[in-house]
This record gives C-alpha cells, structure tokens and sequence, in this order.
C-alpha cells in the first residue's frame, strides 16, 4: 500500500485478525468503493479517538476491550447498505422486492423516494448482525456490541435528523453508558467523516460547519446531562464530557482527513495478500440469506420506516453516511 494508506489498512488487517468472522462480508462490501472506504474511515477515526482517550487517561484500562469491539461496530456501520441497492431497492439482491406481493406495489422509487430506501440501512444492518447472532456466525457479546452502534448510527432524540430506528424510550434512558458512549462516537464519526467527503452532490464541508453539526447533534443527548453516569470515563472525563468528545473526534478526522478525501483504488488491491480469498458465490448466498430474513420477519417494520422516510423532511443533506 502507498504510505498514506497505510494506517487504515493495518487497521482493517488488525481488524480482520481478530474478527475473521467478518471477512466475508468485507469482501463483498469491498465491491462497493465508496461506501467501503468510507466505513474503514470511521473505523479509523474511531480507533484514533479511542485511543487518544486512553493516552489521555480519560479512558480505563479495564473497559479497552469493550470500546475495542466499538472499531468492529464503527466498520461495519453501514453493512445494512448490502441490502439496499443503491438505484433501485427492488433489486436488492432479488430478496427486498418492495413490488411484487407487497402492499407497495407498484410504487414508484425513483429519486427522491430511493432516498427514503436507502435509509433503511441501519434497520436492515442491525437485523443482520442479530441473525449472525442466531447462526453462530459472530459471538453474542461482540454482536450486542455492534448491533447497537449499527441500528442507532442515524439516531437522534430530536426532529432534525433521520430517525431509523426511534428507540428513544430505551436508548436515551442510559440504561448502558459504556454502550451509549460508544453509539454516539460511531455517530458523531460518521456525520464528521461524511462532511469531510466530496459527494456527488456537494464538495466537502468546512470544519466549523462539521464541529457546530456535531455540537448540534449533540444537544439533547441524555448522557451529557448525567456525565457522571458515563461509566466508560475516568472522572476527569466525565467533567467536561462533550468539549472532550468532539475535540477529541475533530482531531481524528483532521488527522485523516488527505485519505478521507483520496480513496486508493481498491480495484488494484491484491485481497489475497491481506484477507484470505474466498468463494464469491457461497459468500453472497450467506448476504442473500440474512437479508431474506431480515425482509421476511421484519417486513412491516421495514415498510412502515419507509413510509416515514418518505413523509420525513430530510434538513440534513449534508449528511448521507
């Protein structure tokens, strides 16, 4: 790899080593330039702030491991985007079909509607993580874990941000501040990590437009009430909780902001260099397996989130991540 890129793909190697589980989805997210780079940013970004978190001594020792397993949730933020093709939903791996036998037949999702589509990607992602429970595919603890970051990753208790997985009455109750902590420096990565991005839509944004989003986000957000509760933090930290967290991810994506901006081709990438090469074909009937039953249990659910996407005025275009 050139130098510049080196860092995150020792990142995503130290990943891969601990997480082998992971491997064949990577591969196939891997396929998708854009949206893969983008997840390996926030992984890195989150790794960054993690650890300068400890460095700092604002972080114990004995929850390294718990934060640790974050970096998997962090990548693997958007898995649900496996699910959700990126122009039309009905072809979505021939699985989330919302025409044939859905009472959304006939429905048209061209732009703006996919948008509302694609916006189901972190019920979609979640769901997977929690059928990979159920098959053995990755342990409980780790998909607890990343299950939370991947569903709350869109989540906000107020009206101006896309809600996907409005779990306000649990979530914001702090029932587990290391968790919560965690939930929200996914979150705050991936609005920051996208700001930073030239979209097809806009150029990159200005870093004092991207710190008064995060500090935005960040307003009602019940732990920074109860800093004493964030369980995750030595005491020092806990004092000035929200000043912390957002120089402390500022920081990161600075540090990282070149290779934010100038993906490698992965195309050129030698995969089996860095992760074993594995069978395409069983791979994808793995994918089209969880995202079968994520669609045929939660059906309703997902419908229903899309007619709210559609019904919703998205203020925050700036942020598609």
């Amino acid at each position: 790899f050139e130098n510049k890129y080196a860092r995150p793909f020792f990142m995503l190697e130290a990943l891969f080593e601990r997480n082998p589980e992971i491997v064949p989805f990577a591969r196939q997210l891997a396929k998708y330039e854009k949206e893969f780079w983008h997840m390996t940013m926030v992984a890195q970004v989150y790794e960054t702030v993690i650890g300068n978190l400890f460095l700092k001594k604002f972080i114990h020792e004995r929850d390294l491991p718990f934060f640790d397993v974050g970096t998997l949730g962090a990548f693997l933020h958007d898995i649900g985007k496996l699910g959700i093709d990126p122009t039309s939903i009905e072809n979505s791996l021939s699985i989330m079909d919302f025409h044939s036998g859905s009472k959304n037949s006939g429905r048209d999702l061209r732009p703006p509607n996919i948008r509302a589509a694609q916006n189901l990607h972190p019920l979609v992602g979640g769901y997977m993580i929690r059928y990979m429970k159920e098959a053995g595919l990755i342990s409980p603890k780790k998909a607890d874990i990343v299950s939370s970051s991947v569903f709350s990753h869109h989540e906000t208790n107020n009206n101006d941000f896309k809600t996907s997985y409005p779990r306000s009455s649990r979530r914001f109750e702090i029932e587990n501040p290391k968790q919560t902590l965690v939930d929200i420096l996914v979150q705050l990565i991936d609005i920051g990590v996208s700001m930073r991005e030239d979209r097809a839509y806009r150029s990159k944004l200005d870093f004092k437009v991207v710190e008064h989003e995060l500090n935005k986000h960040l307003e009602n957000e019940e732990l920074l009430k109860h800093p004493e509760r964030a369980t995750g933090l030595i005491e020092d930290g806990q004092n000035e909780l929200r000043k912390i967290l957002i120089e402390e991810v500022l920081s990161a994506i600075n540090s990282s902001d070149l290779i934010i901006r100038d993906r490698p081709n992965l195309s050129k990438i030698n995969w089996s260099g860095f992760m074993e090469v594995g069978d395409g074909e069983n791979e994808n009937l793995l994918i089209e397996g969880l995202i079968a039953t994520v669609w045929q249990n939660h059906q309703e659910r997902l419908l229903r989130s899309f007619e709210k996407n559609l019904n919703s005025d998205y203020k925050h275009a700036s942020r598609s991540g």
